[in-house]
């Protein structure tokens, strides 16, 4: 909690989208800041216009990455999306336990939706620093699977279901294979406690679920005007800003 007390200023380098309805904004800080892969903090736009977000960024990157969905329409996303680079915002932070500090050789990934965003961080991290881990990961989105291209290089095994049958199936068989692991989860409030009740009935203890509630978020499938929400600048629609630095694919890495 006392990271929130940290402030950094960001300075907004472009966005792209990465699958499933969301688009993941580039910054770069002012100021250098350390983070931990998964940890989140507060994005404030000025004034009151501020929102909680994971670090969808590994430390090792150069940008500040920041994965959401423009569905709501919301004031604050409209704010979002209509950044344009070169325009500074801040960040508090940043906090959070839901990390890889203690975690067990093998992780277990659990993510829906754009729950992806820390879950990608720690991937990104693992694959940069030259972590020795196992890592599985199952992630559920019925309408795409934002960062796939990224984290299916990433992860050591990685599984993309689209219904919440095929999602809990493969959950299960993962606790049974390994209930030593460690287990993150990472989404809306009722799946993230649906999911740890499925892991705690399958065998694993609680000491290894760590989780990750996105208050608030409630995923919904992809509507035929979601053509709206899109990012746009002058001359059209954003898809071609300066795009975030890419880590490489962890044998490049090593």
């Amino acid at each position: 909690m006392f990271g929130l007390l940290h402030s950094h200023r960001l300075v907004f380098q472009g966005c792209r989208g990465v699958g499933g309805g969301v688009w993941s904004f580039a910054f770069t800080p002012e100021q250098p800041f350390e983070a931990k892969a998964g940890q989140h903090g507060i994005l404030q736009l000025g004034g009151t216009a501020r929102k909680p977000f994971s670090l969808a960024s590994a430390p090792e990157e150069r940008s500040v990455l920041i994965g959401t969905s423009l569905q709501s329409g919301s004031s604050f996303k409209q704010r979002l999306a209509a950044l344009q680079p070169g325009d500074t915002v801040t960040f508090r932070g940043p906090a959070s336990k839901f990390t890889l500090d203690g975690a067990a050789p093998q992780v277990v990934m659990l993510a829906q939706g754009v729950g992806i965003t820390p879950l990608r961080s720690m991937l990104a991290h693992a694959a940069l620093s030259g972590m020795t881990v196992e890592s599985s990961l199952i992630h559920v989105a019925h309408a795409g699977h934002a960062y796939r291209d990224q984290t299916q290089h990433w992860a050591t095994t990685a599984a993309y279901p689209q219904h919440a049958g095929d999602f809990r199936a493969a959950a299960a068989a993962a606790a049974h294979a390994s209930p030593g692991a460690t287990f993150f989860i990472a989404g809306a409030t009722p799946f993230v406690s649906s999911t740890a009740s499925l892991l705690r009935e399958a065998g694993v203890a609680g000491a290894n679920i760590r989780e990750d509630k996105y208050l608030g978020y409630q995923p919904r499938p992809p509507h035929r005007d979601d053509a709206r929400h899109v990012p746009r600048r002058a001359g059209g629609p954003l898809t071609r800003q300066p795009r975030p630095a890419t880590p490489p694919h962890p044998a490049e890495s090593r």
